[in-house]
This record gives C-alpha cells, structure tokens and sequence, in this order.
C-alpha cells in the first residue's frame, strides 16, 4: 500500500457554512499537527477567469488577491449571476477543468512535501464528483466527501447580515448533489449550530486513516 494525498470535498448550497466548516477542519489539523492539508475552491480558476475577462482593471496581484476581489465582486447587485453564468459556459466546454486543477495542484504540493492534502470548498455537480472517485481508484488520492446542510432561512439570515442575497436557486450547481445520500460526513448547519464538533470528528478520521495508512507502508 503505498500513501496519497487526501482530498476532503465539501457540499452544500450557497451560505450554508462550507467556508466555515473548511476552516475549523483546518484549525482542528493544525492542532493535530497531520496531515497537513490547505484550502482549494474548485471554482476558483473560473473566478480568476471570471475577474480577468469582465473585471481586467480589478485582475493584479496572485491568484489568491484575485479570488478574494472576485468574492468581494460577487456580493454585488447582477455579479454572482455572471459569475455562475461565466461557469456554466466554462464547464459546457471544459466539463473536467476544475476539478482536473484541483487534483493537479493536489498532487503536484504531495510530490513537493508541501501538504499532505487539499479541502475543496464547493463541490457543487455530479460529474465533478465523479471524476474525484474516479481517481481515487486509480490510485491517486484519497477521498472523503462532505455533506452540509442548512435550511433555506438559515442561509437566507447569512445572506442578509451579509448584505447579499440568496440568487440562481434552481441551478445546477445548487441543486444536482441535492439527492446524493453517499456522503462519508452529513453536518447540520442551522442558526445557531456549533459546526466545530463536527469539524473535529471529519479532521480526526482524516488523521487516522493518514496515519493507519503510513503505518501500513511502513510494515
């Protein structure tokens, strides 16, 4: 048995609490020292995309400066509904193109024993999905998918006291994943929900399966 990096994949719908849960599973790894493993937003090469394309004035610094300007972007009246659109148009060409990146990145900071792993933030289509469990049985990574939920008013009250709005509902990429039931984890994520247990138990298992692994190669 040989050792690969990890992804955990995240689901859920807009301001349901994939960012917040990305970020206590992170700080719970910290604490646990391993795996190390960083934060990868499967469309986040369509948001450079996106920014550099309709936004070239806004389009400096790395790619991180221009995923935070296009987040920044995205709260705006129209722009979210552009973004998604520009997407759309992006996955009907290229179906494979993100998650494709992120699986490239993945390996490529594996290889320089940079990080053990990468969190992806918004797993959103079953194709995308698919193509994740497809290379973890050639092999490649490992995978543990993610399943958070919130109620509609939940999001909305997130949405509000963040001045947005909830937008593009019965898109696909809000949607298609909504009858998926083969999650590894399902968090509840209502008003009020404390999601860093949950957090804890996801980083955890990640950590055990890391370390029953490497001890397996080591035999």
């Amino acid at each position: 048995m040989k050792t690969t990096p990890h992804i955990i994949a995240i689901s859920g719908k807009q301001f349901g609490g994939k960012d917040t849960l990305c970020s206590a599973i992170l700080e719970e790894l910290e604490v646990l020292k391993y795996p190390r493993m960083v934060r990868q937003g499967m469309f986040d090469e369509t948001k450079v995309a996106w920014l550099q394309k309709l936004h070239p004035g806004k389009a400096t610094g790395s790619k991180a400066d221009m995923v935070r300007i296009a987040n920044e972007l995205k709260k705006q009246d129209g722009e979210r509904g552009s973004m998604i659109a520009f997407g759309g148009e992006l996955r009907a060409s290229q179906p494979y193109f993100m998650p494709e990146v992120v699986v490239k990145d993945t390996l490529a900071r594996w290889s320089a024993m940079e990080s053990e792993g990468t969190i992806i933030t918004d797993l959103r289509l079953l194709h995308e999905m698919s193509y994740l469990q497809s290379r973890e049985r050639a092999g490649e990574i490992t995978l543990t998918l993610v399943r958070i939920e919130a109620s509609r008013e939940a999001r909305l009250a997130r949405a509000l006291k963040l001045g947005c709005v909830l937008s593009n509902e019965d898109d696909a990429t809000e949607c298609e994943l909504d009858l998926i039931r083969y999650w590894d984890f399902e968090v509840a994520n209502e008003q009020g929900a404390d999601i860093v247990q949950s957090a804890q138990t996801i980083a955890r298992a990640v950590a055990k399966l890391f370390a029953n692994r490497s001890a397996a190669v080591e035999q």
